[in-house]
């Protein structure tokens, strides 16, 4: 049974220059992969937190306020460390 043709085997390969070769036949399997950038391996604050809806009561909400203005930081905060203390979840 005849061999397959290949694209790479090709003689037109030869004549494209380096940028229309790669474009028209891929990459080279001799080159290396190209090393992916520290940016895209740390995941975005919006990829690592989820935005979440609850209803609270009124009291509590309450506490959470004044929390926020004695410890000076934010409702996200200090509702995501109060969920962590109770489940005892270390970040």
């Amino acid at each position: 049974m005849p061999k397959r043709p290949n694209l790479r085997d090709h003689p037109i390969h030869d004549e494209i220059a380096p940028r229309g070769r790669e474009a028209i036949f891929g990459a080279s399997p001799q080159q290396p992969p190209l090393p992916i950038p520290e940016a895209e391996l740390t995941p975005t604050w919006e990829a690592a937190h989820q935005r979440v809806t609850f209803y609270c009561p009124v009291r509590l909400l309450g506490q959470v306020e004044d929390e926020m203005r004695r410890s000076g930081r934010s409702k996200t905060a200090v509702i995501a460390d109060a969920i962590r203390e109770h489940l005892k979840v270390r970040r």
